[in-house]
């Protein structure tokens, strides 16, 4: 897993941890990154990455979140309207938004 996807957890921890209580009850989960190319010149590792900033990032963004709403709370996924109209030179982020 590339460094992207560790970036959210780093930072529900320590926004519940400035928050003083660790606790929180509400997020809005969207994780983008885009590397625009053609797939046939694409590297793996750029593909992967945004793969896992955009699935694994959001996954553990609400898992870590979620364990601190011991009373509740609500969370809001953003996904893009590339999910079910791909553009051309974004095969990546259009396959990750589409999860």
């Amino acid at each position: 897993m590339g460094p992207h996807a560790r970036q959210p957890v780093m930072l529900v921890t320590g926004a519940a941890a400035g928050i003083g209580r660790g606790i929180t009850d509400r997020l809005v989960a969207n994780g983008a990154l885009m590397i625009a190319g053609d797939i046939d010149d694409g590297a793996l590792d750029a593909w992967q990455e945004i793969i896992d900033l955009c699935l694994a990032g959001v996954f553990l963004t609400i898992k870590h979140a979620g364990r601190m709403m011991r009373d509740g709370g609500s969370i809001v996924n953003i996904a893009s309207l590339n999910a079910i109209q791909p553009a051309e030179g974004m095969s990546a982020y259009c396959t990750a938004k589409a999860g």
